[in-house]
């Protein structure tokens, strides 16, 4: 994440909604990436889930009939907003959804809803079960991808039921942004198809040569765990359930890397313009900063800031994941928005 400043010098932070040098109210403008002031002055409004809510802190994309933000726009269903501590979990949703969006939009990765694109838009859905809510007929609602619409469990939102979950799938990273990264990465492997030379690197890297039945893979998982010696190929032990599993936990973290090297260098701790390194050069920076990240948790007796150890096949299938960025930008420039 980049530095945020507001008009008069102040410093921001990505969910700013007031400045507290100068005491304005300010939104973030997604086509400029930075904060302008709210005024009279200068014509332009918060989202209307700000207003009503308080959920958002961007402003109004240009000419909305909605008067929503583009990343409100994404929303297909939102929580039952008579339940207060669902404006709580709302609110922490929309905050990673939006770190979500501004990563792939700086990146040049082609971001539209399906009310745009049926084929290539993708939406969200913010539901709650009965685990926490019997008054609803969802039994159990389950985080996931399928066709285009990115379904995110509510009580995400909620550190308790999160860190319950993270026990009982003896995960070893749990957090709300790493969900949405990991769903966006499904959307996104629908796009391998359009690019034959990657497409076959795929097969070679993630697929291999035994198809699995998916739902057959993550029935075996839940119930005998990860494959022998899962740390030799892949980034988790989620990842070796399934390829298409493998897929979205390498682009997650590809996501992790590119974001937390990019808030590295704003903040001094890194010398490096990104964007003149290869993914090769970016990976190995990034496991020498994690060394520290990690090593300055423990001495205050924290979990690892990055429990994770990225072996040579995860760095190729890093790189793979990389020249697929790159050629969504070159080769579909017209599905980027901004």
């Amino acid at each position: 994440m980049r530095r945020l400043f507001c008009s008069c010098g102040g410093e921001l932070f990505f969910d700013s909604k007031t400045c507290v040098t100068c005491k304005s109210d300010v939104g973030f403008d997604i086509q400029t990436k930075r904060f302008e002031c709210i005024s009279n002055e200068n014509k332009v409004r918060r989202c209307q889930n700000g207003v009503d809510y308080g959920v958002c802190n961007w402003l109004s994309a240009p000419n909305s009939a909605t008067g929503l933000c583009y990343s409100c726009e994404f929303n297909r269903i939102i929580p039952d907003l008579s339940r207060s501590k669902n404006i709580e979990k709302w609110q922490i949703l929309e905050a990673a959804k939006k770190r979500l969006l501004y990563s792939l939009l700086k990146l040049g990765i082609p971001c539209i809803t399906k009310w745009s694109s049926d084929k290539y838009g993708f939406v969200f859905d913010f539901i709650e079960d009965q685990r926490t809510n019997p008054d609803i007929s969802e039994e159990y609602v389950s985080t996931g991808y399928l066709g285009g619409i990115i379904t995110i469990n509510l009580n995400e939102a909620d550190p308790v039921f999160r860190a319950q979950q993270k026990e009982a799938t003896n995960e070893i990273y749990r957090t709300v942004l790493g969900h949405f990264r990991h769903e966006s990465g499904h959307h996104f492997y629908n796009f391998i198809k359009y690019f034959p030379d990657l497409d076959l690197e795929y097969q070679k890297l993630f697929r291999g040569t035994c198809e699995v039945d998916y739902e057959d893979a993550l029935k075996d998982f839940y119930t005998y765990g990860p494959k022998a010696n899962w740390e030799r190929n892949f980034i988790t032990p989620y990842a070796s359930a399934h390829h298409l599993e493998d897929w979205a936990e390498t682009w997650s973290h590809y996501l992790i890397i590119l974001d937390s090297l990019e808030t590295a260098k704003e903040f001094g701790l890194i010398n490096e313009t990104l964007d003149q390194c290869d993914i090769y050069a970016k990976i190995s920076r990034w496991q020498d900063i994690t060394v520290g990240l990690n090593e300055i948790n423990r001495s205050v007796g924290i979990e690892d800031n990055y429990p994770f150890v990225i072996n040579h096949t995860t760095i190729k299938k890093l790189a793979l994941i990389e020249e697929l960025t790159q050629k969504l930008k070159s080769h579909l420039p017209d599905l980027a928005i901004y």
